[in-house]
């Protein structure tokens, strides 16, 4: 008797406690899933705008990773982008890595849908023009191949 009531009990608590963690489940995975997204990178100067040739995931977006692909696809030698040491390239970064999967199950249950950044823009400033059109030849060259 004391056996059946207790098993009872095992099985009210065990229900109780599956439903966050089905919650917490579905969480991770929207998580997981966004964070496998490719995220675009353009080099901006005025209205043209040109697109490095890879792409990157968004777990794997950081500022070491996009210095590595713009220095890829500089050839050799350095340069200098006023814009990466500037405040709205972290907001932008911040924004592309940002993962809000609260938000987006809210939004899913109000049938609202949230715009998530796929695309990094990096502008470059007038005095930049020289390292535009550098990097602008050689992913045209890279492209030819």
């Amino acid at each position: 008797m004391i056996f059946d009531v207790f098993i009872e009990y095992l099985d009210k608590v065990t229900i109780l406690l599956s439903i966050p963690a089905y919650f917490f489940i579905v969480i991770n995975w929207m998580n997981n899933k966004k964070l496998q997204e490719d995220i675009s990178i353009f080099l901006q100067y005025k209205d043209e705008k040109i697109s490095l040739l890879q792409t990157l995931r968004r777990m794997h977006c950081s500022r070491s990773e996009i210095q590595g692909l713009l220095r890829a696809a500089y050839g050799g030698g350095t340069y200098k982008l006023s814009f990466l040491a500037g405040k709205e390239f972290s907001k932008r970064l911040k924004d592309v890595q940002s993962n809000d999967s609260l938000k987006d199950i809210f939004a899913w249950l109000l049938r609202t849908k949230r715009k998530k950044s796929c695309e990094l823009v990096i502008k470059l400033e007038e005095e930049e023009k020289a390292i535009y059109e550098k990097f602008k030849a050689n992913i045209e060259k890279i492209n030819a191949i």
